[in-house]
């Protein structure tokens, strides 16, 4: 019988590459939604930059539905 695939535990804080990972898109558009305001600035540890994980839920919960999509998020979607 198969398994159904599990996805990873996810931890609080995120790397670059493991946050544009968890929203299923490339690092490229990642920083361009960064760049941009709509994701919100990493947190910063000494050196290290992280993403927490309760800001990208919030992205994606105040995204609109695809027939929802008001001006100015045709980019987002892109």
């Amino acid at each position: 019988m198969n398994q159904p695939h599990q996805l990873p535990a996810w931890p609080r804080l995120l790397m670059r590459r493991n946050a544009a990972a968890y929203l299923d898109m490339s690092e490229t558009k990642f920083q361009e939604l960064v760049d941009s305001g709509q994701i919100a600035s990493p947190s910063q540890i000494g050196r290290m930059v992280r993403w927490r994980l309760e800001d990208l839920n919030a992205f994606v919960d105040e995204l609109p539905r695809r027939d929802e999509v008001p001006s100015g998020w045709e980019d987002a979607a892109a």
